[in-house]
């Protein structure tokens, strides 16, 4: 493994139930250095899956936040009031992004994660 290395695990309910903590809703990231040899954030498949029952659409919502974990292990454990990086989505949140509607990063985020993807090169 190089230090550009990702690890991802997509939890099913026995596993998950293992490493969830209460504020983990849907998954987590390992926060590590850039000299780390590599990475790894957890996806809890139940949860997600269990949105899929209430009408969202768990394939784009698992998506959505294993994309929010990368960036997690690119810039850092910090959340935002907007956007992908907030620390719980609300059902408007979840809602757009059933319907396909983008739920972005901010332009500084963007910018971090651009940086930190290209010192990881």
């Amino acid at each position: 493994m190089e230090t550009s290395d990702i690890v991802l695990r997509i939890l099913p309910r026995h596993m998950a139930n293992k490493l969830r903590r209460h504020n983990d809703p849907l998954g987590f990231a390992q926060i590590c250095s850039e000299s780390e040899p590599a990475c790894e954030l957890n996806v809890f498949d139940d949860q997600i899956e269990e949105l899929g029952t209430r009408g969202y659409r768990a394939d784009l919502i698992r998506g959505y936040v294993i994309a929010h974990e990368v960036a997690h292990i690119l810039i850092g454990p910090a959340h935002s009031d907007e956007g992908i990086m907030r620390g719980e989505w609300t059902r408007a949140d979840l809602q757009r992004i059933s319907w396909g509607l983008s739920l972005g990063f901010t332009p500084d985020q963007s910018s971090q994660l651009q940086c930190a993807a290209m010192r990881r090169q």
